[in-house]
């Protein structure tokens, strides 16, 4: 009933991810060499790095054809590139000049490459690792993607690296890293071998993951970060789509929409815009288009996937029919009976889809299930570990995609719940704080840590309640005991992870 993808996760992870580099030859003691995981800080002068169209590469072939496509803008300074995209590196250096003259070859690259293998200059673009258990990296440079343009006039060299064809390699070995230019962060080296001394120019970029952000305009529509998307049902039949990508302005873009209950599949191609005109680089570009999707059904699922020749952007599922909704929380140490010293947190809830309550507790969920589409009262027993510095249980809304009963990190993920009645930003929230009535224990003693019990409420109809306590934005780990929310969440952002990445 469901896709098998339901989550685009769109936290940014902040992460250089892995070495990468590229030489032509880069003996042990040059500079790419000798500094494996360090950025070449103070150069004797820069290379510059411009960014275009993969398609430029078989277009350019003399220095006044470069000099055309920066000038009319399709070459610009990269705020960071796209995988696929043409790279373009520029310096000037007599010395180097005066070398590659001296030196045969049957065109400019052939020519370079050869000054490259005969002499002690040396080119290497380099992963800039950041961890020890990372390999030194380099982009694997040759003849068949890059292309040398050489102005004599200016003694300029033009390297045009096409990056559909470049593999990451063992800087050391040579072996190729089965890794990908995505989130990447690298160098280009150039060193030149002078009477007494070596001059080095430098100039760094990073590669964006390959990807698309997905967001709507429309109100019945919920796309965000690390919760289950819904859309109602009236918006679902017109469904406007705006996203974001890391690749250039002017790339087509295919969106496809299929709804579990119509046979019929709805697609549109659309061109990608410059998100930020007003810098001089290029940015994210961005994309609009709407889906009508006539015979879609509430209760029913809609697939999404986002396709740019061939690779895939994104899939998103979203859930037709109202949005999930709890309400009438509490949470309350209790004093007497079976439960006597556990925390009792109740709320009511209504879900698109099968789903669970949930709360950590030193990094372990306790949950209790709720059923679909029906206003429910839900009582989760846990124990005194649950209760933070501050006197609060935090609750997370789970979507139970295999509707088992057990949350599975793997493949289940979380709900966005609003307030039924008064819904405002601030209601709209991962997680829900609740303050515990009754806390602190009188004694000092805690009760030990016991298994969570779950206690069933009866059908109700949603009565317009507010929270009975406010919502809070996600929190920092350290004020969960046991660092249980953190862990737990963190959970939640790798399972969302490996499920776009598999």
């Amino acid at each position: 009933m469901l896709s098998a993808r339901a989550l685009q996760l769109t936290v940014i992870l902040l992460a250089a991810v892995a070495p990468v580099t590229g030489a032509a030859v880069a003996p042990s003691d040059s500079a790419a060499a000798i500094t494996p995981h360090d950025k070449v800080e103070d150069p004797d002068g820069n290379i510059t790095i411009l960014r275009g169209p993969g398609s430029l590469y078989k277009s350019i072939d003399a220095p006044s054809d470069l000099t055309a496509a920066r000038d009319d803008g399709r070459l610009r300074t990269p705020e960071s590139l796209a995988p696929g995209d043409l790279l373009s590196l520029q310096f000037d250096s007599e010395r180097v000049a005066d070398t590659y003259t001296a030196t045969n070859g049957t065109n400019p690259t052939d020519r370079f490459f050869r000054m490259l293998e005969s002499s002690a200059t040396n080119f290497s673009i380099i992963g800039l690792n950041h961890g020890t258990g990372q390999l030194p990296s380099k982009f694997a440079l040759n003849r068949s993607n890059v292309k040398v343009l050489y102005n004599a006039s200016s003694d300029t060299f033009s390297l045009l690296v096409d990056t559909t064809n470049v593999s990451v390699v063992n800087r050391e070995s040579g072996d190729q890293i089965r890794q990908t230019l995505e989130h990447r962060e690298f160098q280009a080296i150039l060193e030149i071998s002078t009477e007494n001394s070596t001059r080095v120019l430098a100039g760094s970029s990073q590669f964006t993951g390959i990807g698309a952000r997905l967001e709507s305009p429309m109100e019945g529509v919920q796309i965000a970060g690390l919760l289950t998307p819904t859309v109602t049902t009236s918006e679902a039949q017109n469904l406007t789509l705006t996203g974001t990508t890391p690749f250039l302005p002017s790339t087509n873009i295919t969106i496809r929409a299929e709804a579990a209950d119509s046979p019929s599949m709805v697609t549109r191609t659309v061109q990608t815009q410059n998100a930020n005109a007003s810098t001089d680089g290029f940015g994210p570009s961005a994309f609009q288009t709407t889906l009508p999707l006539r015979d879609v059904n509430r209760n029913s699922t809609v697939d999404i996937t986002v396709v740019t020749e061939g690779t895939v952007l994104a899939e998103q599922t979203l859930l037709v029919g109202k949005p999930a909704k709890m309400y009438n929380t509490s949470a309350r140490l209790v004093t007497s009976g079976p439960h006597e010293g556990e925390v009792a947190v109740t709320a009511t809830m209504r879900l698109p889809e099968p789903g669970l309550l949930l709360v950590y507790i030193d990094g372990e969920p306790q949950t209790v299930s709720v059923p679909e589409h029906e206003a429910v009262e839900r009582t989760l027993y846990v124990s005194q570990e649950a209760v933070d510095d501050h006197h609060n249980v935090y609750v997370l809304t789970i979507w139970d995609r295999n509707e088992n009963g057990v949350y599975d990190p793997d493949i289940d993920t979380m709900f966005r719940t609003t307030a039924d009645v008064g819904a405002s930003a601030q209601d709209i929230e991962l997680d829900t704080q609740i303050r515990v009535d009754g806390w602190p224990p009188k004694t000092t003693r805690r009760t030990t840590e016991q298994p969570a019990t779950t206690t069933s409420g009866t059908s109700s109809t949603p009565t317009g309640g507010t929270p009975t306590a406010p919502t809070t934005s996600e929190p920092s780990s350290t004020t969960i005991p046991g660092f249980g929310f953190g862990v737990g969440l963190a959970g939640i952002v790798a399972a969302a992870l490996l499920a776009m990445r598999n």
